[in-house]
């Protein structure tokens, strides 16, 4: 079960553009170091997705700031409680192209790609869930960080 939400500004043919598909995905950096002080970034010449890795995000298509206090949780099929993703992220990849975070929950393991068009200024966040079950992603904006 994939879902994506797609941030971009202007369309999505960054996804069918070839050029965006030009990054070398064997030059990648794995940490499991995702405290709330590990700052990641992933962005292009138009636009920014930054943060830190354990906490919220902010989307930045120059000069515009689309999002701030980006932050995600999930619910398992028949859970009344959302499970946070700040606490159950468990690595961050670094690739040339994109940054992955990668979250593991009870029975569930969520892959969250930050990518930015180098050359477009928005951004596409895409999620890939690896599970027997349905697991909803709920989106937050945290409303103190304005």
């Amino acid at each position: 079960m994939t879902c994506l939400l797609s941030l971009l500004t202007l369309c999505t043919a960054a996804q069918e553009n070839p050029a965006t598909q030009l990054f070398d995905k064997s030059v990648a950096l794995n940490t499991e170091a995702v405290a709330p002080q590990r700052f990641i970034a992933a962005h292009g010449r138009r636009a920014l997705i930054d943060g830190y890795a354990s906490d919220s995000l902010e989307v930045w298509a120059y000069p515009f700031q689309i999002l701030s206090g980006y932050r995600i949780a999930f619910r398992a099929a028949g859970a009344t409680t959302p499970i946070d993703g700040r606490d159950i992220l468990s690595r961050v990849t670094y690739e040339s192209g994109s940054i992955t975070r990668v979250y593991i929950g009870p029975d569930f393991i969520v892959h969250e790609r930050l990518f930015v068009p180098l050359n477009l200024p928005g951004a596409i966040l895409s999620y890939s869930i690896q599970s027997t079950h349905a697991v909803e992603i709920e989106v937050h904006r945290d409303l103190h960080n304005r």
